[in-house]
């Protein structure tokens, strides 16, 4: 009898431990915060953070002085530390994201299971295997050899966003527009589809690498102004004039040789001479001539333009909308959490 009871008394003690371990199990489950009840594990922000940490580096160092490194993570970096502004900055990315996950499941984009980042980690690691198996058996596979998660995320994500703009857009779709609505767009944004100006320039260069004094420049400006009359003064600094023409159906070519020098030139008035602009281990001067305004593109010229960053815009601020209604609820792990 005293066995029975010891027995039943020895089932319920490891029956406690079971429940007890699983309880902690659970408790110490990798979720560092929980987004509309769908929940962030510390894989998945630490993917966000890698994925930013080049961005944060960046402005830390020109903003607060810090590297970031594991030695720096408790300098202050305003009123946080340098790792919480990593974190945060990564779990901000992450929010938007874990956003336009929810809103494709609603819209049959996505499976509910998609959103769990096991399910990322599973078809990243089938992708591979199966990109691996490929080439093994001598097929041709187009983009990497193997996606870095990284990189995955990016191709997951993009085409994600597609499919979601394209459902949201569809007729009778939430954010279907109408023809009038993509005219009143259109008009908002008309600057956007305004024909480049047609330029003409006098282009001066420097047949020769020559540092010019001050006094040497003040006379080649002058010569320049002076039109057909600084010509002497021109070539005895050995520098050619030639005229070129910058207009909408030109600027692609011609910027491509040389984008900075021609994004100077966009800035520029009539009659106006630039500064020496460095140019082939030499300098030139450009003087615009004359500046005629570029005409307007009608509504249906630019329809598709209009309608695609219609539904970009549209798009960004219905999840900026989203975003700032989610319920978001952080877990003592995100506060705690270090990346190894």
């Amino acid at each position: 009898m005293r066995m029975k009871r010891k027995t039943r008394n020895t089932f319920i003690l490891l029956a406690v431990i079971l429940m007890v371990g699983i309880f902690i199990w659970k408790e110490k489950s990798p979720v560092v915060a929980r987004v509309n009840d769908y929940e962030v594990t510390v894989e998945e922000l630490q993917l966000f953070m890698d994925i930013y940490k080049s961005e944060v580096s960046g402005n830390l160092k020109e903003t607060y002085d810090i590297t970031l490194d594991r030695k720096s993570y408790e300098e202050m970096a305003g009123d946080k530390t340098a790792l919480h502004y990593w974190k945060d900055y990564g779990f901000e990315r992450l929010l938007r994201y874990k956003i336009e996950q929810q809103l494709a499941v609603e819209q049959g984009v996505l499976e509910s299971s998609d959103i769990l980042f096991s399910s990322f980690q599973k078809s990243y690691e089938g992708e591979n295997k199966r990109r691996d198996s490929a080439i093994k058996r001598g097929e041709v596979v187009y983009g990497a050899r193997q996606y870095t998660m990284q990189s995955y995320y990016r191709y997951q994500y993009s085409n994600m966003q597609i499919d979601l703009i394209d459902k949201l857009f569809t007729r009778g779709g939430v954010l279907s527009a109408s023809k009038e609505q993509l005219q009143e767009y259109y008009l908002a944004h008309k600057e956007d589809y305004k024909e480049l100006d047609s330029y003409v320039f006098d282009q001066y260069l420097w047949e020769e690498s020559h540092n010019l004094t001050e006094a040497e420049q003040k006379e080649i400006y002058e010569a320049i102004n002076k039109g057909q009359q600084g010509m002497d003064v021109l070539n005895k600094y050995h520098i050619e004039k030639n005229q070129i023409e910058l207009n909408q159906d030109n600027y692609r070519g011609l910027s491509k040789e040389s984008n900075e020098i021609y994004e100077i030139a966009l800035n520029m008035k009539e009659g106006e001479i630039s500064d020496l602009i460095p140019y082939q281990n030499s300098f030139m001067i450009l003087k615009c001539e004359s500046r005629e305004e570029g005409e307007y593109g009608e509504f249906e010229e630019y329809q598709e333009e209009v309608e695609a960053n219609y539904k970009q815009e549209t798009y960004e601020q219905y999840i900026d909308t989203l975003v700032q209604k989610a319920n978001v609820e952080f877990c003592t792990r995100y506060e705690s959490y270090r990346p190894n």
